[in-house]
């Protein structure tokens, strides 16, 4: 991008425009981080809202009142009755988690509100326009339903479970005796459910409810279905998949069986239908013995090694109302894997904008393979008519060979590649494969209860000519809502930016996986070293709040925290057998730490912090002197690992978190406590490793100093040798990187932190191994989990190295909330890289409102502009100045780079 193309996009986008909007507009209202959110179970939901503002210098306060009316109904809401909750005028600037404080709110009611606010000069907003929130089953008695299963004989040999085992579908008529004002929906499956209504399929979601360890929690999903019951006969029809309830028993590393760690059994379900008549009477329909049950067309299922649909087993019509269900069976009540049921709060897996192939070449007869154009995680949409019987098979994988054919070695189920080493009945190769075998009709076939991480596809048996409409890539992935935006006038940090966002979107499952194929497991170091890039590009509130939710559930009583959440038996390096390596282990009190920095969530520190505490004491009772010499280290660091360091850093961290969350909580007796011990690690930290006659730290590679400086474990006046240090050893690396999973993070923030960032855009814009640059060379569209190609081994759809797109917003537009943030309410703006590109521009929408900071370089001058929103405060960090500490509105500041940065 030229010069001027740059300056007129920084300055002239509506999107980056600095005319502002309508001053007093209350707008965005939600209830528990959503807008209009069905299926609420807390008794007092959290209710924030944002408003638009011109923001002029001479700007009053935006908001220094409010008033919240809650009503029963819209049409009381109107007229300006509240009969739920009138907060009456309440003092302050807040508007975010404010706690509902009316009447006792009741199971299935739906609630109206609209709030007004009033200025620094006294002068009050319209109201806002109406919003609602529904709420869901609050007591576990509201439900009044059953959990209901297949009554016919589950299979349990290992063996067998790899043969054909239908998906079952379930069914329910029953007559809705009147006129409906409306109906809801509560429902959930284990594994993995999909319901209908007459025939119509409820949501857009994939993949419900969830995973999570349904011994614990069993997240169930609210429906508004008032358009699909009609007066008369329906139909409610369940289709359930297996998904992580009743996994195959696959020897994952050849040894390790998930079964034996997870909670396991047939699949099941349980739903109420609840009916509201216009005449205000009700009627429910549950899960209960009335229900009849048979095998469905869908004859295996599994997230890891795929599905068989079999068109020839196809019911038409069984979930209509009036279908002869005469043969079926009656199903079997059960108590459930015996989790609490709540409402789903984390957002559905949903696909998103189809992916045409870029290339499709017939490779055999009825044999072709299919370049989707880039790496994603979903499944395909295949069209397809033929001989009944024909059978047609799909093959995914990342790669090709060098001579052009499917090399599925990359994306392997963990890793079982030879005859045996998967088990009883396993695969020799546990590749991602769905089967289709044709009925007498032609098919739209989107394979069920799966998902894959590909770019390729072998189709085989295909009858016809395959032509480019008849096949479709659909990413998958959670719906989080995107919050960031940045451009970058670099052209491979633009495509850094854009692969990374990729990866993300590949590893959101419900869990935030290591990748999307091999595992798909919630690993927590990944968490560790990506959080806040996930969080800079989306609203990872609700996500990251169920992430912290699984940590916590998987807790040991000896208080040892998981690798992986759910937990499947991975235990690896931790300094227990049965406790997951520090790094891992640190995605509970970090989260709960950047929930609060970023989105203000006091509540879930209060409500996990025991878990934390139980965290950080085992891990002292575990230490040596305040050291720990276990763990994974710098995963895939190309330098030799310094475990103790690493383990030690670690540490001090999660100390330090802990003192910070009992802060939080007014809790100062236990964080004076914890400060000390935090003090103590650092002090056997120092005492060590740190050598202050060169500054090294440990055997001084880029990890081992990152460490130390990201977090400070230095004395006074060391930091400047440990960086000096830190810059050599860089150099000894022809400016290349030679970190992992976390000194890659640490390294490119300490660097521009004190100064250096030219030197870390540098490194980042390196274009051979090692570096993103080199995995872009050699064809990537999205991140790698090694530095080094591999054709055999490693994935090419790993987020780790995604920590560089949250340094983009943070140090080189210059987005960050403040480490003492509440809610994004302190931000620093902190622009760098002025003499490597020409210019970054970000927007960042904060719950307080959107925060923009960019920049242009012409000549050696850099024009810097930016928006702070209203109810905050900001420092701004730029080079050779004391740092600007401003207010609410427009900033803007030249910058004269020394003539060598031009």
């Amino acid at each position: 991008m030229t010069r001027t193309c740059w300056i007129i996009f920084l300055f002239c986008l509506p999107e980056f425009s600095f005319a502002g909007k309508a001053p007093l507009k209350v707008v965005d209202l939600t209830c528990e981080y959503k807008m209009a959110p069905l299926g609420i179970d807390c008794p007092q939901p959290r209710l924030g809202w944002k408003y638009e503002w011109e923001p002029m210098p001479d700007s009053p306060k935006i908001q220094s009142a409010y008033q919240v009316l809650v009503a029963s109904s819209p049409a009381l809401l109107e007229e300006g009755k509240a009969d739920v909750w009138n907060s009456g005028r309440v003092q302050g600037n807040v508007h975010t988690n404010i706690y509902y404080k009316g009447k006792a709110l009741t199971s299935g009611a739906r609630y109206y509100w609209k709030v007004r606010i009033w200025d620094g000069r006294n002068s009050v907003s319209n109201w806002s326009k109406r919003s609602y929130w529904a709420m869901g089953l609050l007591a576990s008695g509201d439900w009044k339903a059953e959990w209901v299963t297949d009554s016919k004989t589950a299979v349990t040999q290992d063996s067998l479970l790899f043969q054909d085992n239908p998906a079952p579908l379930f069914r329910k008529d029953f007559t809705a005796v009147r006129e409906v004002r409306r109906a809801m929906l509560y429902i959930t499956g284990v594994g993995y459910y999909q319901a209908t209504v007459n025939g119509k399929k409820i949501g857009d979601h994939f993949l419900d409810p969830g995973w999570t360890d349904y011994r614990k929690t069993i997240p169930y999903n609210t429906f508004d279905v008032t358009e699909t019951v009609k007066k008369g006969r329906n139909c409610l029809g369940v289709e359930l998949g297996n998904g992580w309830y009743n996994p195959l028993p696959l020897r994952m590393w050849g040894s390790l069986d998930i079964r034996k760690f997870l909670a396991v059994g047939a699949p099941g379900l349980v739903a109420r239908l609840e009916i509201v008549y216009v005449d205000g009477s009700r009627q429910a329909v549950v899960s209960d013995r009335s229900w009849k049950v048979t095998d469905g067309p869908l004859r295996r299922n599994n997230n890891y090694i795929g599905s068989t649909y079999d068109d020839r087993y196809a019911i038409p019509g069984w979930d209509l109302p009036g279908f002869n269900d005469g043969q079926w069976r009656k199903v079997t009540v059960t108590t459930g894997p015996g989790g609490a049921l709540v409402a789903q709060q984390h957002p559905p897996v949903r696909a998103g904008e189809m992916i045409p192939a870029t290339d499709i070449r017939r490779i055999g007869t009825g044999k072709y393979l299919v370049d989707m154009g880039r790496n994603f995680a979903g499944i395909v949409r295949l069209t397809a008519s033929g001989k009944k019987g024909t059978r047609i098979r799909l093959r995914y994988a990342e790669l090709l060979n060098p001579d052009g054919s499917l090399n599925v070695m990359t994306s392997v189920a963990g890793q079982i590649k030879r005859k045996g080493a998967g088990g009883p009945g396993a695969p020799d190769v546990a590749w991602q494969q769905d089967d289709l075998i044709l009925g007498d009709r032609g098919v739209v076939f989107e394979p069920a209860f799966t998902f894959h991480g590909f770019r390729y596809v072998e189709i085989d048996g295909y009858p016809g000519e395959l032509t480019g409409d008849m096949i479709r890539g659909i990413p998958l992935s959670s719906d989080v809502r995107p919050v960031g935006g940045i451009a970058l006038s670099d052209s491979l940090f633009s495509r850094i930016q854009k692969i990374s966002i990729h990866t993300f979107l590949s590893n959101l499952f419900s869990v935030q996986s290591d990748c999307p194929h091999r595992e798909k497991l919630g690993y927590g170091g990944d968490i560790v070293a990506t959080s806040e890039a996930f969080m800079a590009n989306f609203d990872m509130h609700d996500f990251y709040a169920k992430t912290v939710r699984d940590f916590a559930d998987d807790a040991q009583p000896d208080g040892a925290l998981p690798e992986t959440a759910p937990y499947i038996g991975i235990s690896d390096e931790g300094v227990t057998r049965t406790a997951g390596p520090i790094g891992w282990g640190t995605a509970l009190p970090m989260l709960l730490k950047q929930l609060y920095q970023y989105y203000g969530d006091s509540a879930l520190i209060a409500k996990y912090y025991p878990k934390a505490k139980g965290w950080v004491d085992f891990l002292h009772a575990h230490a040596d002197g305040f050291i720990i010499n276990k763990g994974i280290g710098d995963h895939e660091s190309l330098d030799p690992k310094q475990l103790e360091v690493t383990g030690t850093a670690f540490l001090y961290y999660n100390t330090q978190l802990l003192q910070q969350l009992a802060l939080i909580l007014g809790l100062g007796e236990e964080a004076d406590h914890y400060g000390r011990l935090a003090q103590q690690v650092k002090d056997a930290f120092i005492k060590k490793f740190y050598d202050p006659a060169t500054g090294a730290v440990g055997i001084h590679t880029q990890a081992t100093q990152s460490f130390a400086l990201y977090f400070h474990l230095l004395p006074p006046g060391g930091e400047e040798k440990a960086l000096k240090m830190l810059v050599e050893q860089i150099h000894a690396k022809n400016d290349h990187v030679s970190t992992g999973i976390f000194g890659t993070k640490y390294m490119l923030e300490v660097l521009s932190g004190h100064g250096l960032g030219d030197l870390a855009c540098k490194i980042a814009l390196q274009k051979d191994f090692p570096g993103w640059g080199n995995m872009l060379e050699k064809g990537a569209t999205t991140l790698w989990e090694h530095w080094e190609y591999s054709d055999n081994i490693y994935s090419h759809n790993h987020p780790m190295f995604g920590s560089i797109s949250g340094w983009f917003y943070k140090y080189l537009a210059g987005i960050r909330p403040a480490e003492d943030a509440a809610g994004y309410d302190k931000i620093v703006l902190q622009p760098g890289g002025f003499g490597q590109i020409p210019g970054a521009v970000a927007q960042y929408a904060s719950p307080q409102g959107t925060v923009m900071s960019g920049w242009v370089k012409d000549k050696n001058t850099v024009h810097y502009k930016a928006i702070v929103p209203e109810n905050t405060s900001a420092v701004i960090l730029l080079p050779d100045r004391a740092p600007i500490h401003v207010g609410p509105g427009f900033h803007r500041y030249d910058i004269v780079l020394p003539q060598s940065q031009d």
